[in-house]
């Protein structure tokens, strides 16, 4: 029997690994049953409060990956309203928005928004804000 004419399937769990070693006719297709078998493996759990011992690591790799996500829709918000020339297109100019007493408060932006017309930078300002 040569290694061409059998297959290795694989059923990956949560706990345990099932294998079959299949035999493959000069088709291809299934020819009979080599072997197969089931590993195993025991939970591992804290006994004191019988939760996972990997939650925290889970939790944690969660987090990393909210934030991320979070930081790429904020770019790509910043990148479309640059775009939109509704934000500077450079960064220096964008810090010098955001920091400039009278357009850096976005929620003083959005009140005077109620009245009167905003400039295309301010309203760029508050998509920002709604957006991030």
């Amino acid at each position: 029997m040569s290694a061409e004419s059998l297959a290795l399937g694989l059923d990956l769990g949560s706990s345990s690994i099932g294998w079959a070693l299949i035999k493959l006719d000069s088709k291809g297709d299934p020819a009979g049953l080599v072997d197969c078998g089931v590993r195993v493996f025991p939970e591992v759990v804290d006994k004191k409060t019988q939760t996972p011992l990997n939650q925290a690591r889970r939790r944690a790799r969660a987090q990393r990956r909210q934030v991320q996500r979070r930081a790429k829709r904020k770019h790509n918000l910043l990148v479309k309203l640059a775009e939109f020339q509704l934000l500077p297109a450079t960064e220096v100019e964008r810090l010098r928005l955001f920091t400039a007493p009278d357009v850096s408060d976005p929620y003083l932006l959005r009140k005077i928004a109620l009245e009167e017309e905003l400039a295309l930078y301010e309203l760029g300002r508050v998509f920002y804000h709604l957006g991030a």
